[in-house]
């Protein structure tokens, strides 16, 4: 895909870090729009609130966007290609996909981030990682005495120690956890933007977007 040599494909890309970045402004009109001319297509791109939910706006003179398998083309008034446009970006070491929504005409393009992005510092962090190990040990010590537990009945409390004793491990181990990796001396300062992805999960499958 060719970036550099057609403006508005990097300058649509520079809107969509802006966008996955959480850049926000509390008068949609004080957003920074860019506006040129390229190889006879004009372009416009901005940014828009709409919901809570900052979105990219691109709009075509000259020239159409056309969705691909993996990404948007640009295309001039001749039919020919000039331009492509990821649907997944990159930012801070992660990834944000973008789900993109073209006008039936071509000419503008919507894009919204799936998923968000978070401020995070050491301490925090050291935080969660304790908070995770923990649940994960936690959960299996949980485990075992609700197995060791239902065994000594015969089996006949299993159903019930097993997830009892699983619920109680986790939460447990995660408090622990979280506990001891506050307690690591770590800046409060946030230092770096983390990507959550937005979940759920399916029949046999957990989907992420």
């Amino acid at each position: 895909m060719k970036y550099k040599s057609f403006t508005a494909a990097a300058l649509l890309t520079v809107a969509m870090l802006g966008v996955a970045g959480g850049t926000s402004y509390a008068d949609p009109a004080s957003a920074p729009t860019y506006k040129n001319v390229d190889q006879g297509v004009a372009y416009e791109v901005s940014q828009t609130q709409h919901g809570g939910v900052t979105s990219l706006i691109a709009k075509l003179d000259g020239g159409t966007f056309v969705r691909t398998a993996d990404s948007i083309a640009v295309v001039d008034g001749a039919g020919k290609q000039i331009a492509g446009l990821p649907l997944t970006v990159e930012f801070d070491g992660g990834e944000v996909a973008l789900q993109p929504q073209v006008s039936e005409n071509g000419k503008v393009l919507t894009a919204d981030p799936i998923g968000t992005w978070r401020t995070t510092s050491p301490k925090s962090r050291s935080t969660e990682t304790g908070a995770s190990i923990g649940s994960a040990l936690g959960g299996i010590a949980g485990l075992i005495v609700g197995i060791a537990i239902g065994a000594a009945t015969m089996g006949l409390l299993l159903p019930i120690t097993v997830p009892v004793g699983l619920i109680v491990g986790i939460l447990g181990g995660a408090a622990i956890g979280g506990v001891l990796g506050a307690s690591i001396p770590n800046s409060d300062v946030p230092d770096r933007r983390e990507y959550t992805p937005t979940c759920y999960q399916g029949y046999r499958h957990t989907y992420c977007y």
